[in-house]
């Protein structure tokens, strides 16, 4: 079972976080049939993966970021967590978010490297100005103080990560997100049984009295799917 997200809640201290316990809690169920050995590795290693036809599953993703024909040439179970890219911003200075034009001649904080489809043509056209950071965490930070007016991250991740912070309360969370998705499990093609088997505990997951430990624990009753 691949993962890439090495930041709250999907990885805390010591390997531990949202990750690992989807993972137990998957292993559980799965109850010998398959085990799920838990690699968090960089994106790029995935990709690789993929492209050498090993086998294995990616998760908490969805299939517009797994490259073109991921949705037909993957199998995909049931989504398992709602999640949506958020406007935030600076408690003292927010940012209402109903319109794109709102967002103009406003500072951007984001990562390095990172591209934002939905935010692209405004930095390309100067309207909006991009300035880059090393990594989302730092991106907050910078935030609070208020060296820039606003950033963009997974409802989850934010809320993972100033609970770390122990910054919450520094920040507006605009009520119109950027966009919304939900994040599923990609397993590759020759695991057919594995997807089965993986759908039939999703399926139950509303109803599991461990996965609603796992969501309140990280914060995350609100985005589970029912």
């Amino acid at each position: 079972m691949w993962n890439y997200y090495n930041f709250p809640p999907f990885v805390n201290n010591h390997s531990q976080g949202l990750v690992k316990e989807t993972v137990d809690l998957l292993n559980d169920e799965l109850n010998g049939e398959y085990f799920l050995k838990l690699k968090s590795v960089p994106r790029s290693r995935i990709a690789r993966a993929l492209k050498n036809a090993e086998q294995g599953a990616v998760v908490f993703v969805n299939w517009a970021w797994m490259g073109a024909k991921s949705k037909t040439r993957y199998l995909w179970t049931k989504p398992f967590l709602q999640d949506s890219n958020v406007i935030i911003s600076a408690n003292r200075s927010k940012v209402p978010f109903d319109s794109f034009q709102e967002l103009q001649g406003l500072k951007f904080g984001a990562v390095l490297g990172r591209v934002y489809p939905s935010l692209e043509s405004m930095f390309a056209d100067g309207s909006l100005q991009r300035i880059d950071f090393n990594n989302e965490k730092e991106v907050l930070r910078v935030l609070a103080k208020g060296r820039i007016d606003f950033t963009t991250q997974p409802l989850s991740q934010f809320t993972g990560l100033s609970t770390t912070m122990n910054n919450r309360d520094k920040f507006y969370v605009s009520q119109q997100a950027l966009f919304s998705y939900q994040r599923h499990i990609m397993v590759t093609d020759k695991l057919e049984g594995l997807a089965i088997a993986l759908n039939t505990i999703i399926s139950n997951l509303p109803t599991n009295p461990e996965w609603q430990r796992i969501l309140e624990k990280n914060k995350l009753i609100s985005q589970a799917v029912n």
